[in-house]
């Protein structure tokens, strides 16, 4: 069943997609899937992602999105600080990988942090980013939308999404489990 996402969360939801694509690449080479590329390809694949846009996404929550939500419902301060510390993890994470010499041994973390984006992620989009939908007026939206726009545009070059609703496909990567 489709998410439907208001354009103020449609990048963001995007940019979670793409955090699952990697996860979902980590879990087909622990799985020695056919599909799998070798483990130095995954890496390098990975942490491209990350410093293309996966440092930038957890930026814009932090610094936008979350902020933005905490104005106007100051009540959900826990929920938020758990997910920076999940950030601030993630971000350890990257480090970490990014210093292996020649990304040896590389398996446990890789495994963790796949299985930390998915679970991260969906909770982000199934109850966060819900709650975010479900709690501010259209015009909060709209703010929300020209602040995250306005990141995207001085961090990334974007242009801003000009849609009014759109549905984002769930192809399964919502329900991806790494321990399957």
């Amino acid at each position: 069943m489709p998410i439907n996402r208001h354009p103020a969360l449609i990048k963001l939801s995007q940019d979670h997609h793409e955090f699952l694509v990697a996860a979902q690449n980590i879990r087909w080479l622990m799985d020695g899937d056919e599909r799998a590329t070798n483990a130095g390809d995954v890496v390098e694949s990975l942490l491209k992602f990350w410093n293309q846009g996966g440092e930038l996404h957890l930026r814009e929550e932090e610094e936008v999105a979350y902020p933005f939500y905490l104005q106007h419902v100051p009540l959900a301060k826990k929920e938020i600080d758990a997910l920076k510390t999940d950030h601030m993890w993630l971000r350890d994470k990257f480090e970490e990988l990014t210093h292996m010499p020649h990304f040896e041994n590389t398996t446990p973390l890789l495994r963790s942090l796949g299985e930390y984006m998915v679970s991260h992620i969906r909770y982000e989009e199934q109850v966060i980013y819900e709650k975010i939908q479900d709690t501010l007026d259209e015009s909060a939206l709209e703010e929300l939308a020209a602040k995250s726009a306005a990141f995207r545009q001085e961090h990334r070059g974007e242009e801003p999404v000009h849609e009014t609703k759109v549905k984002l496909p769930t192809t399964g990567l919502l329900t991806l489990k790494l321990d399957d």
